[in-house]
Order: structure tokens, then C-alpha cells, then sequence
């Protein structure tokens, strides 16, 4: 009664699989083209490992047709990407050298020799790579577009030697888990079907794919792909055996080592309960700003402070609330007042993130508002130093050079004037 549901659980399974490879030829991915091709060979050449031990003639059975079957996919597969432009411009272009990401990894080794051991902190290529980009390099460098070098800035030698231990020992214990459950097995029992085989020969090809695709892109800072390998290296230190009971030779310490897995749960949860308002009237308050709601953006910012005064993005958020209400003012004077009071603002949140040039530009911004030109022109000097090849960024100087240059007081010392509005959070500086 089972057995045809099996069957066609297998089948659901296939199509699904078949469904994901085509959607990885559509997105033009060319990071994604060479981990898709490493993890089929990878899973290809265990397999024909496989069945080179077994009797029967199964290799040539079984190995052969799947050769074929992969030529004939191949082919149309090749036979599709022909067919688009676009799709053939990026299969073409998959090594090409004058790629941007070459000069997000010149960027990334420059920041890791700032700190070789234990590397910059997490998070701060957002910033290093602003001060190192190349000319070429427009759009804001947020990730260096390859886990390996991104990793070592960030996190120095220490960082990259753990990642290794990582990687080292999961593989070495998949391995040796994939020769006892594949070519050994089967050269003794001559059965090929085994579920803990399948699901470690599947962890093999998915670590191979990771491996590849993870030195042309970010992959563990998506949270999903992030839980994602962590499933798989449970396989891969999963030797496949299932046991009635635990061994008796286990050591207290070793069940001590286990239990720092739910401390550091412990102690994540406990961060994350803190720092959760902050971060979540950050959000309203950014929302609202950017849906034009001035009034309701600085009370969601106001509210925010009081449970977290050190998180810049809501002193940030609360500066262009304060700069939307100077915006809408119709006498000069009051508009200097809102634009002196979002200044402030700003200036909270560049003393506790002095490298986010966001808050230091839109601090600028609002200090030309005010017609404090000389301080404004100060903040930009430290802004240029921190990001010297960003075109964006010198075009908002020049505006803040034309601004300074045209401006003339208004009749009864009224302040008026202001230069072009800075740009949003991570837009083109």
C-alpha cells in the first residue's frame, strides 16, 4: 500500500529538483552556473564510486545511462541558453576579469591588513569598502561578493583559520562517513539503497556547491542559506548509524561541550529581547519618513530612544523627520530651526557611527539647511576622506560649494537657501 506512495514521492521530489536546476539556468547567475556544475560532478563521481564496487555490471548499467542522461540535459540546457541573449552574455562572461568583483576583493584583502589577526569587526566592509573602492566601484560596496575574503576582513586570520576547522573537519568526517556507507558497503553487501548514503551523498554535493559558489558571492549572509548549510553539516557529522542507545564511554565533558550550544542560545535570545524595541521603532520610524509622515516618524523615533539612546539609526531617523518638517515650512527662519534641530540629530548619530557617511552627509545636508555653511564644509572634508572615489558623493560637495556660493541672508537676518537633498540609507554614496 505504500510502496506506490513512495513512488510518487519520488517522482514530486525529482520534478522539484528538475524544477530548481531550471531556475537556476534562468537567473543568468554565472557564480551559480559553476556551483551547479561542481556539485553535479562532484555528485556524479560518487556515485560512479558507488557503483564501480558493485556486482552485476552496474556501472556500465546505471553509470552509462547517467552519463547519457546528463549529455542530453546538458544539451538542452545549452540548447535554451542559445536561445536568450542575455542568458548567453553571462554564460560567456562567467571568468571575465574585468569584473566588479575583482575590485570588491582588491578592497577587502586592503581592509584585512589593517587588522590581519582578528580583522575590522563585523559588519565594517560596509564601511572599509567605501574608503577603498575603486572608481569603477559606484554602487555602494555592502558585501565583498566572496565569503571567503569577506570573512577574512572582517573577522582576520583567527576568523578565516575557524572557518577553516569548519569546513576542514566536516568534510573530512563526511568522507569518511561517505566510504563506509558507499564503496565499502556495497562491495560487501552488494545492496546500493541506503537512505543515510543518499542523504550524505546529497550533503557532499550540496558543501562542494557551497565551496564554489561562496568565492563569487555572499551566501552565509542570507539567514536562510545560513540554516541551510548548518542542516547539512548536521549531516555531514551525522555518521548514518542508527543507535537503541547513547555510548557508555561518553564523558561528562564532553556532555559540557554540548551545553555551550544552549548557553549561546540562552545568551542570543536575551540580546535580541533588548535590543528589539530599538530596532523596532527604528523601522516604524523609517517607514514612516520614507511615506512622507514626519510627525509620526519622530514620535516612532522619540519612543525608540528611550529604550535604546545608543542606536544611531533612530537619532538618524529622527533627523530627517525633523528635516521633513523644515522642508514644509513656508518662513525661512523656521525652516533654519528644524533644520538646526535635525542637525543635532544627526551629529548624535555620527558621534556613535563616526565611519556611517550617510549620517555625516545628511548631517552636511542639514547644515547647509541652517546656512552653517562652515560646518557643513567641514563635515564633508571628513565625509571625502572616508569614501575619496565616490562620484555621488562629490556631486552633493559641488551642490554644497554652489549653495554656499549663491547664498545671500534674507531681509531681517532670515536664513534661507539649502543644497540638494542627500541621499537615503545605501543609495549610490
Amino acid at each position: 500500500m505504500l510502496e506506490p506512495l513512495a513512488g510518487v514521492g519520488k517522482d514530486v521530489l525529482a520534478y522539484g529538483v528538475g524544477v530548481c536546476y531550471v531556475g537556476v539556468i534562468l537567473t543568468g547567475s554565472r557564480g551559480g552556473y559553476l556551483s551547479t556544475a561542481a556539485s553535479l560532478f562532484v555528485f556524479g563521481l560518487l556515485s560512479l564510486a558507488i557503483l564501480r564496487r558493485a556486482e552485476g555490471g552496474l556501472f556500465w548499467k546505471i553509470g552509462g545511462a547517467g552519463i547519457l542522461v546528463a549529455i542530453v540535459l546538458g544539451g538542452l540546457a545549452i540548447y535554451y541558453v542559445a536561445k536568450s541573449q542575455f542568458l548567453t552574455n553571462r554564460a560567456q562572461s562567467v571568468f571575465e576579469t574585468s569584473n566588479m568583483r575583482v575590485d570588491l576583493w582588491d578592497s577587502a584583502l586592503r581592509q584585512w591588513k589593517l587588522q590581519p589577526f582578528v580583522g575590522t569587526g563585523a559588519g565594517t566592509f560596509a564601511y572599509y569598502g567605501r574608503l577603498f573602492r575603486t572608481p569603477r566601484v559606484q554602487q555602494d560596496p555592502i558585501y565583498v561578493h566572496n565569503d571567503y575574503l569577506h570573512l577574512l576582513a572582517e573577522y582576520g586570520a583567527l576568523g578565516a583559520g575557524l572557518l577553516a576547522l569548519l569546513l576542514g573537519i566536516h568534510s573530512w568526517h563526511g568522507g569518511k562517513t561517505f566510504q563506509r556507507l558507499g564503496p565499502k558497503r556495497v562491495a560487501v553487501s552488494h545492496r546500493i539503497q541506503s537512505n543515510a548514503l543518499a542523504l550524505n551523498l546529497g550533503a557532499i554535493a550540496a558543501l562542494s556547491s557551497y565551496f564554489v559558489h561562496s568565492a563569487f558571492d555572499f551566501n552565509l549572509h542570507i539567514p536562510a542559506n545560513a540554516l541551510l548549510m548548518a542542516f547539512v553539516f548536521g549531516l555531514l557529522a551525522n555518521d548514518g548509524v542508527v543507535r537503541e542507545r547513547e555510548p557508555s564511554t561518553r564523558t561528562i565533558s564532553f556532555s559540557g561541550w554540548r551545553l555551550l550550544l544552549p548557553l549561546l542560545g540562552v545568551v542570543l535570545l536575551i540580546q535580541s529581547s533588548r535590543l528589539f524595541p530599538g530596532e523596532f521603532f527604528a523601522e516604524k520610524a523609517r517607514a514612516a519618513v520614507r511615506d512622507g509622515q514626519a510627525a509620526i516618524g519622530m514620535l516612532h523615533a522619540i519612543r525608540g530612544l528611550t529604550y535604546a539612546p545608543g542606536n544611531p539609526d533612530l537619532h538618524f531617523h529622527l533627523g530627517l523627520a525633523k528635516m521633513l518638517f523644515g522642508d514644509g515650512m513656508e518662513s525661512p527662519r523656521a525652516a533654519a530651526s528644524f533644520y538646526s534641530d535635525a542637525a543635532l540629530a544627526f551629529e548624535r548619530a555620527y558621534r556613535i557611527a563616526p565611519r556611517d557617511e550617510i549620517y555625516g552627509l545628511h548631517l552636511a545636508a542639514a547644515l547647509d539647511g541652517a546656512a552653517r555653511f562652515d560646518e557643513a564644509e567641514a563635515v564633508f572634508y571628513d565625509v571625502l576622506q572616508m569614501d575619496p572615489n565616490s562620484e555621488a558623493l562629490r556631486r552633493y560637495y559641488q551642490s554644497h560649494l554652489n549653495t554656499w556660493r549663491n547664498w545671500t541672508p534674507a531681509p531681517e537676518n532670515q536664513l534661507e537657501g539649502g543644497s540638494e537633498p542627500a541621499p537615503n540609507d545605501n543609495e549610490g554614496s
